[in-house]
């Protein structure tokens, strides 16, 4: 390998990416600085996991805020931020399909994570085992609303399983007994299934 392609990699990093891929181009194989190459190339790798990690980490710390802290006004702040990390993890599994396995391998690990951070920051009573679907399509879309339904209700169990039921709503309007009355028609139930 020669001298000054290290060099390169060493000083200037930008020059050194443009350099490679041009001696990809054109089949200058035996000038490559294939030690180098293989660094980075593997370094692209953990760094989506990484990145996947956080977002999971991000997904569940405010899933948790939402569903089990009581302070109406910073539910629509979780929401928004759910819905850009969900947005930001699809973007990730759909340029590296591949890491849909390893989202569900690191799925304890990041559930965990984000309910020490959640615990030290609220004194909220939040579940040590995730109540969240593992069905990753199901967790990139379905909206984290609070559990309408609490005590004295009890939970429906359908098959050793329990069922919780949340609020699907659009953005209320603003002003007007009418458009309150078009918000609640608007509404939807929807049963969600704890796995």
């Amino acid at each position: 390998m020669p001298t000054q392609i290290k060099t390169l990699y060493d000083q200037d990093f930008a020059l050194w990416i443009e350099t490679t891929v041009n001696q990809l181009k054109t089949g200058e194989l035996q000038k490559i600085d294939v030690e180098n190459l293989i660094e980075e190339i593997e370094s692209l790798g953990k760094r989506d996991k990484r990145e996947l990690e956080n977002r999971l980490t991000t997904l569940f710390e405010h899933a948790l805020k939402r569903c089990f802290v009581n302070l109406p006004e910073c539910y629509r702040g979780w929401e928004i931020s759910i819905n850009r990390t969900q947005q930001k993890l699809s973007r990730i599994l759909r340029d590296s399909p591949s890491l849909k396995n390893y989202l569900l391998e690191v799925y304890p690990i990041c559930y965990q994570d984000a309910f020490h951070n959640v615990s030290k920051e609220y004194d909220a009573k939040f579940p040590d085992v995730s109540p969240f679907t593992k069905d990753v399509e199901d967790l990139l879309i379905r909206p984290f609303a609070k559990v309408v339904l609490t005590p004295p209700y009890p939970p429906l169990v359908r098959g050793g399983k329990i069922l919780i039921f949340s609020v699907i709503s659009p953005p209320r309007p603003r002003g007007g007994r009418g458009g309150f009355l078009r918000f609640c028609k608007r509404s939807t139930i929807k049963l969600w299934e704890i796995k």
